[in-house]
């Protein structure tokens, strides 16, 4: 009787470890594809003097929230310095 108490808990650990992982990597590819998703139509967009306008309304209200604007190249270099912490 208390070996089978074993398997069945032996099994539900080894179920919900699996289950956890699963999940992990379901998250971190889903979030991988918003990411890539989200870059490219970054990229693809052309820009236009309406594009300009929108930027500074975005950096204003960054700046009430105590946020700013990271200005990265098309090489994936960081031109502007990252805020402090």
């Amino acid at each position: 009787m208390v070996v089978m108490v074993g398997l069945v808990a032996v099994v539900l650990v080894i179920a919900g470890a699996g289950s956890l992982i699963l999940t992990r990597n379901a998250a971190r590819n889903q979030a991988e594809e918003q990411l890539v998703s989200e870059v490219n139509s970054l990229t693809s967009s052309k820009i236009g003097s309406g594009s300009f306008k929108v930027l500074s309304i975005v950096r204003t209200t960054l700046k009430l929230e105590d946020a700013d604007v990271i200005q990265i190249n098309r090489l994936g270099n960081v031109v502007k310095p990252l805020p402090e912490a």
